[in-house]
């Protein structure tokens, strides 16, 4: 009992790493190279993704506006090859897949699985006229909604899900042959294990909702975030306390042992909180990547004291139980 008790504390201490419809909404569009929207999605053929197809790819323009904006699908490698403005109206390659004008209301099929950009520019016109673009692009993938890039994060909880739940139930099992050697600290892994479970199978559902629908279900979206950062918080505290010899060798832990322990985890809970809102307002392209990547510094600091914490308190309880 002893030995898979510490295979679930490891287990649960590891941080487990649309198409959509798109609303627009362009109060002003300016006549220069630089100003530009770009929408990205990754798209499958229907042959790809077999056993997930229940239709075709397509993507669906429903678009009003000024006449002079420029709508341009395009599908690139090299990025000195996107659409720029000229005289005259918009430079394109060879690699354009079409080009309109407001307002467009067209479905395009996707017969081949590549990564397609959606610039919506303008080039023409008076400059000192304002233009604008309201409407909804609908980004369809053969199995759904989500794009490409996050297809494999569902399957992944899908599969997450289902392993946790076994677990669960065999852990269950083991607590009643076990229950009357039962310790304090397997109380803790059972709820680190709950909580391990309800995070895949809320982040599963979500992803189902947004892959059905295009869009995300805000209560799932705010579950997933606090039982995310619900699940990494108490867990490394409690690979913390294990190692610190509670259960073994300590039969409790100092007061000041548990605030300094309240403490650093409070503030994790906090920078992590902080981080998963800049992630998703990344995602909704409402903040630049540089600000994500800012937010996950206290995270990554409280991360290494964690760590240098554990390591130095695993020595100590080893060096206590060879003398």
């Amino acid at each position: 009992m002893r030995l898979i008790t510490q295979i679930f504390i490891l287990w649960t201490f590891v941080v487990f790493i649309s198409c959509e419809v798109i609303d627009v909404n362009i109060d002003e569009v300016t006549k220069t190279d630089t100003n530009f929207k770009v929408i990205a999605a990754h798209m499958f053929s229907s042959s790809d993704v077999p056993l997930l197809a229940v239709g075709q790819s397509s993507i669906t323009f429903n678009l009003t506006g000024s006449s002079d904006i420029d709508v341009i699908l395009y599908s690139y490698k090299d990025a000195d090859k996107r659409p720029k403005c000229a005289e005259g109206g918009v430079k394109v390659s060879d690699e354009t897949v079409l080009k309109m004008k407001l307002p467009i209301l067209k479905t395009i099929p996707i017969k081949d699985t590549k990564l397609f950009y959606i610039y919506i520019m303008r080039c023409s016109g008076k400059q000192e006229l304002k233009a604008n673009v309201q409407g909804k692009i609908t980004l369809m993938n053969p199995y759904g909604h989500l794009q490409g890039q996050q297809l494999g994060s569902w399957m992944f909880h899908a599969l997450l899900s289902v392993i946790y739940i076994s677990v669960c139930v065999f852990w269950l099992l083991l607590t009643c042959v076990f229950r009357k050697d039962f310790l304090t600290l397997q109380f803790c892994i059972t709820q680190v294990l709950m909580l391990c479970t309800l995070e895949s199978v809320v982040l599963y559902f979500g992803s189902y909702y947004d892959n059905t629908y295009g869009q995300r279900a805000l209560t799932m979206t705010v579950s997933g975030v606090v039982l995310t950062i619900a699940r990494k918080s108490v867990a490394r505290v409690l690979v913390l306390i294990v190692c610190m010899g509670y259960g073994t060798s300590k039969p409790s832990l100092s007061a000041r042992t548990w605030s300094w322990m309240i403490v650093v985890g409070i503030l994790y809970c906090i920078t992590c909180l902080i981080y998963e809102v800049a992630e998703y307002l990344s995602d909704m392209n409402a903040l630049e990547d540089a600000w994500k990547q800012i937010a996950n510094l206290p995270v990554s600091l409280i991360d290494i004291v964690f760590y240098l914490w554990i390591v130095y308190s695993l020595w100590s309880t080893m060096n206590d139980l060879k003398n």
